[in-house]
Parts: structure tokens; sequence; C-alpha cells
């Protein structure tokens, strides 16, 4: 099974699933997922290279925010996703966190 992002909304999330979710993380079975999981976890650095490290710092973001969606699913229903902007224009000083200081022309 491949894992990728999908447009495509899966079937409703409700109490039993959340409950059926939480024992099951309970169990031995289920406690070994997880710390295979965690033992799978991209490393933060990746040398001595900058762009490496700062992808890799994104890697794990990503990996870690993933992780924290499966365990909310425990005890809540998950919210309808939104779409993130990961590469916003260059010229849309609103999406960067310097637009105050970047000089316009």
């Amino acid at each position: 099974m491949i894992l990728v992002s999908s447009t495509i909304a899966p079937a409703q999330w409700d109490s039993n699933n959340a409950a059926n979710l939480a024992t099951f993380l309970e169990t031995p079975t289920g406690k070994l997922t997880l710390a295979w999981v965690q033992y799978w976890a991209p490393a933060l650095t990746d040398g001595e290279h900058l762009n490496k490290t700062l992808v890799r710092s994104g890697e794990v973001k990503g990996y870690s925010a993933a992780l924290e969606n499966l365990i909310t699913l425990t005890v809540e229903q998950p919210a309808e996703a939104t779409q993130v902007d990961n590469y916003p224009s260059l010229d849309d000083h609103s999406k960067w966190d310097d637009a105050s200081e970047t000089p316009t022309e």
C-alpha cells in the first residue's frame, strides 16, 4: 500500500472508530506498531549541509504532524482538510514572514 495525498474524503469517522483505534493502540500489537513508527521517524540532521538539514527538518515536521493526527483520531473526529500552498509565489509578500521588511518597487 502506498500512502499519498488524496482529495477524496474517506468515510465518516465516528466515536466507534475512535474507540476501536484507541483500543488497538493499547494492545501489545498497537504498542509495537507505535514503537516501529517511532523507530522509522526521519532523523533531524543530515550532515553538514544546510540545505539537506532544512529538507530533513521539513520531513520531520510532516512526519510528526501525520503521527499527531493519527493519535488525535483516538479521541475526536478529524477536521476538514485544508489545502496548504507549499510553494507560494515569491512575489506575494503576504506569504512570507519578512513581508513587512521587504521593500516594494
